[in-house]
């Protein structure tokens, strides 16, 4: 049988433990129902920053949003940053309410995910810099070749923006705890590699063609299309100054000259 006096005795100290742990509950739910507030309210202010920074037209000209609209990510930044922040601040108030309720099994897990939250944040950061930087070196890049006359100018600027996106996502997936030194120790001897070979070719064999580079410069500061010269007792009209050579269209045909002999020889400008 049943003994009454013990099941009295166990319903209340059942009912004394419900009750000491009641508060420790209502705080608990406290901490969560404040913290998800404040985290909407910062949240927001966070997202308003942004915007004022204009951080969305930021990740729009670095070529960023295009990439995350391939990913599959339709959100904006200055969102992604908000929803971030706000996660960053409610997941304080989730811990101190279970570390107010005791529960420190379940602790340890959320502790790591907040400590790694700060490196999420500057990947992504650095993500949205180093797009832009490399946006802005490749255009001045491309533009600065353009106005030297190499036809090729935007060929450069493209590689200079891959080659610093390259970069730039290396240094991000560091950023998120991943040893990529091999990878970068290979990438910085490759890049040695082909400057010392680039160097090595402009110094055994391509002056000449250094030399033709920056002549065509000076030839479309002194020439005119369409104008009628004549270089080394060769008469025509010059029809196009390109990177290397220049093309003179003659009696009987066309002529390809160097850009140096232009400068370099006496060459007379007809009226």
């Amino acid at each position: 049988m049943l003994n009454p006096e013990m099941i009295q005795y166990t319903l209340t100290n059942l009912v004394e433990q419900v009750l000491s742990y009641l508060p420790m509950l209502l705080t608990a739910l406290l901490l969560l129902f404040g913290g998800w507030l404040l985290a909407r309210l910062l949240s927001g202010v966070v997202r308003r920053i942004a915007q004022r920074l204009g951080i969305d037209d930021l990740v729009e000209r670095s070529g960023l949003a295009a990439g995350m609209q391939n990913a599959g990510i339709q959100r904006k930044m200055t969102d992604l940053i908000a929803l971030l922040g706000f996660w960053l601040v409610w997941l304080y108030f989730i811990l101190a309410a279970i570390e107010n309720l005791g529960l420190s099994l379940a602790l340890s897990p959320l502790q790591a995910l907040l400590g790694y939250l700060p490196n999420i944040f500057a990947a992504i950061l650095t993500l949205v810099i180093g797009a832009l930087l490399a946006q802005v070196l490749g255009r001045s890049t491309q533009a600065a070749v353009a106005t030297m006359g190499v036809e090729f100018h935007e060929s450069i600027g493209r590689a200079i923006r891959m080659l610093l996106l390259v970069i730039t996502g290396v240094v991000a997936v560091e950023q998120l705890g991943f040893d990529l030194s091999f990878l970068t120790a290979t990438m910085t001897n490759l890049i040695t590699i082909a400057v010392a070979g680039f160097a090595l070719a402009f110094g055994l064999g391509g002056r000449d063609i250094a030399r033709n580079v920056l002549a065509s410069y000076y030839v479309r500061e002194q020439f005119e299309l369409g104008a009628g010269i004549v270089v080394d007792g060769q008469k025509g009209t010059l029809e196009s100054i390109g990177t290397v050579n220049s093309e003179i269209a003659v009696e009987d045909g066309h002529i390809v000259i160097p850009n140096t002999r232009l400068i370099e020889s006496a060459t007379k400008i007809l009226d």
